[in-house]
């Protein structure tokens, strides 16, 4: 997606509770996610959130278990879903 509507109180109200580390990284897999327009491979996270210390380990462990869906494709993020979906349905309009 070039575009995503980004809603700052909505953000603030959702990521209150994070550490600076945690909301880095939920942030650096949202951008991934909307770029590729696709859920995210579990074996990537690490790597797109660049969490190689032990704390950084934690905070993406954290983020994924509190903000996304495993399934067989991948990790889902459902307002990320939900944009991507309603693009593609104005786009085929």
């Amino acid at each position: 997606m070039i575009y995503v509507q980004f809603h700052l109180g909505d953000w603030l109200a959702q990521t209150r509770l994070l550490s600076a580390t945690e909301r880095g990284v939920l942030f650096d897999l949202l951008t991934l996610y909307y770029t590729q327009e696709r859920p995210i491979m579990r074996s990537q996270c690490e790597r797109i959130a660049r969490a190689y210390a032990p704390d950084e380990k934690v905070a993406l462990e954290y983020v994924l278990s509190e903000y996304f869906e495993e399934r067989a494709d991948g990790l889902h993020y459902a307002q990320a879903d939900a944009a991507i979906e309603e693009c593609r349905e104005r786009a085929e309009k």
